[in-house]
């Protein structure tokens, strides 16, 4: 890329480079920064070290490395390390936000200089569905300022899925007027299911699974299994939302996972989140 093309590079996309050092502070220790853009393509000797107030630690990495990628590199392999950088940290941390959906902005080709005209008007729920995939895709970044709590707070650490059902109850709350938790289902082959929540006037069913390890992952699947049994054959519910938190990215084939899941019954729709 010439430095007479009028279009905006990404290296000095403002709103890219903002987008990512909140998404980089919101997920990434600083290590993690500095081998992201290492695995970008950009040389280690390239971060440029200087003084900046009012910013956090990993916000003012990041600026580091954009400023020595700027000054060392061509504005045509600044522009694909910034964009490898930025492909690897949506990869990696697999969540839905503002800031996701700006860098994807900024990827697919829209430079604006403007983050609040650049904020889509879409991302406002309009309906129960497209509330519940906003706070499902936003668990881990709803989780994150629990586990790293200012003023010497004493952190939630979630680790089982009680903490993250408790989570998500919480987030509901205020949109959804009729959240029912753990109610049983009619007997089933000799058994009752008990999904984790109800939205009874939307006909929704939700179940959120934590995976401990990876002999719990395997465990955790063979009983959605069944449970997607029961609850279809109740004829109570049309959806069935199945969150997994699996920080600890047991699961070997998470899309192989989703595709077998939704792939169960002819009774329900079935919509599969598995979230790190």
């Amino acid at each position: 890329m010439s430095s007479g093309d009028s279009t905006e590079t990404l290296i000095d996309n403002r709103v890219l480079v903002h987008s990512l050092g909140v998404l980089s502070k919101d997920y990434c220790v600083i290590g993690k920064i500095d081998d992201l853009f290492l695995y970008a393509g950009a040389e280690r000797n390239w971060r440029c070290e200087f003084r900046q107030e009012g910013s956090s630690q990993r916000v003012h990495r990041v600026t580091e490395w954009v400023a020595g990628i700027r000054k060392n590199a061509s504005l045509e392999a600044a522009d694909r390390i910034m964009r490898s950088y930025a492909e690897l940290l949506l990869r990696d941390i697999n969540v839905d936000t503002v800031e996701t959906y700006l860098v994807q902005q900024a990827l697919d080709g829209h430079h604006s200089t403007d983050s609040a005209s650049a904020f889509p008007t879409s991302v406002i729920p309009t309906d129960v569905h497209q509330l519940l995939e906003r706070v499902i895709k936003g668990l881990p970044r709803a989780i994150y300022p629990f586990r790293n709590r200012r003023k010497n707070k004493v952190a939630i650490e979630f680790s089982d899925e009680y903490d993250v059902q408790d989570l998500f109850y919480t987030l509901l709350l205020p949109w959804v007027d009729d959240i029912r938790a753990e109610e049983h289902t009619p007997s089933f082959a000799g058994s009752s299911a008990r999904p984790d929540f109800e939205l009874r006037a939307h006909s929704i069913i939700c179940e959120l699974k934590y995976i401990r390890d990876r002999s719990h992952a395997k465990k955790v699947c063979d009983e959605l299994l069944v449970d997607i049994s029961r609850y279809g054959e109740t004829g109570d519910w049309q959806t069935l939302y199945i969150i997994i938190y699996d920080p600890g990215k047991h699961l070997r084939n998470p899309a192989g996972v989703k595709a077998d899941l939704e792939s169960k019954s002819d009774k329900l729709e079935i919509k599969t989140y598995i979230l790190h």
